[in-house]
């Protein structure tokens, strides 16, 4: 062929993907079955939007009192920092600590993203849409200014 009939031709783009959260009777299964610490950690990610990561490192001066209520002041991905308006069930997490320190000492993102996975798994839902995705996506994060 003297032309090359691919030049003409658009590329096709992949559709992004994107996270479906859990419908809320499934939220509802996953609070009601989890124990403890992996109670603690859906509900950070639900209530607060938070990833494995983030729940992994949490420090109990990290929830503050802000202007118009408790605040939680979250260093995120990229190391960027965000202040979010702290739910009272997470508020109800943290006062569950002691008030200085980690708030899981010894617990790594691999930790508690398999302990969700596990549960979630058992009870149906996709390890896509558990801690850092699901339960992430039900909870409206502002970004960094």
């Amino acid at each position: 062929l003297a032309v090359d009939p691919t030049l003409v031709v658009q590329r096709v783009k992949a559709p992004a993907w994107m996270p479906k959260p859990l419908a809320d009777e499934e939220v509802e299964e996953l609070l009601h079955r989890a124990q403890d610490e992996l109670h603690e950690w859906f509900t950070l990610a639900l209530y607060a939007g938070l990833r494995a990561s983030e729940i992994a490192t949490l420090q109990a001066e990290q929830l503050e009192r802000g202007r118009f209520g408790m605040q939680l002041r979250i260093v995120g991905k990229g190391d960027r920092e965000a202040v979010i308006p702290a739910h009272p069930r997470v508020v109800e997490v943290f006062r569950a600590h002691a008030p200085q320190g980690r708030l899981y000492p010894g617990a790594s993102s691999n930790l508690v993203s398999h302990r969700a996975r596990y549960l979630g798994c058992a009870r149906g839902a996709s390890p896509r849409q558990l801690l850092g995705h699901g339960l992430q996506a039900a909870y409206p994060r502002p970004h960094p200014g």
